[in-house]
């Protein structure tokens, strides 16, 4: 648990460096490119869009906003979202 708190506050602390950055948005990217080469993935991920928010956003639209993700703004998320004190956790201790 220790090594778990210790990595989480890492990634709250300190922003990610902008060649990682890049390549995760490009990974990203890629797989949702690959994803939208299958018509079963892109017609489940249209019908998702349509329940959940009553639009379909364009490929294009969807890699702008990856685009425009920044540093700060993936430090804000892990902040609020990294929270140890709000997390659950469930240990088995074998009998001896």
């Amino acid at each position: 648990m220790k090594l778990i708190k210790k990595e989480l506050n890492i990634l709250k602390s300190k922003e990610i460096g902008a060649t990682q950055l890049s390549l995760a948005k490009k990974q990203l990217k890629g797989h949702i490119a690959i994803g939208h080469d299958n018509n079963s993935n892109l017609m489940l991920s249209i019908g998702k869009s349509m329940l959940y928010f009553d639009e379909v956003e364009s490929i294009e639209d969807v890699y702008d906003k990856i685009d425009n993700v920044s540093a700060e703004t993936l430090l804000e998320v892990a902040n609020e979202m990294l929270d140890i004190d709000q997390f659950s956790s469930l240990s088995f201790i074998p009998k001896k």
